[in-house]
């Protein structure tokens, strides 16, 4: 059985989302939770939204016996169910890892920037080419 507390907070038009999924099953479950706000804020990993998010809410797997969080933002003042669990399937052993997608690659590979100790500063480009290139 899973169970699902889901708390608002509205802040500056804003709305906070912050749920907590409970599986008091004896075995690990994915779990679908879907939202009618529209747009939907998810919580960004290097840019790309969280794994498990799309535009409607998130998928997530909850470990047996365990508790897991979750939240977002909306613009919207929602209306009450502002979260609800739209599926729940029992998931065993390995099948409890999904396969990667391009979004995981790219929360795995980390933030592309350059360290700032990599680029070069701007004053000290124009004064080497007022100089004649070189120093």
């Amino acid at each position: 059985m899973v169970e699902l507390d889901v708390e608002t907070e509205r802040r500056d038009c804003v709305t906070f989302v912050a749920a907590t999924v409970q599986n008091a099953s004896d075995v690990a479950r994915r779990v679908t939770l879907r939202t009618d706000c529209r747009p939907l804020w998810p919580p960004r990993r290097q840019g790309v939204p969280a794994a498990g998010w799309d535009e409607g809410g998130v998928t997530l797997t909850v470990p047996a016996g365990r508790t897991t969080g979750v939240g977002f933002a909306t613009p919207v003042a929602p209306d009450e169910p502002v979260l609800a669990v739209q599926e729940t399937v029992p998931v065993a052993g390995e099948e409890a890892h999904t396969e990667p997608t391009p979004e995981h690659v790219v929360r795995a590979l980390g933030d592309p920037t350059p360290p700032a100790d990599a680029v070069p500063v701007a004053a000290e480009n124009e004064t080497a080419t007022a100089e004649g290139g070189r120093r």
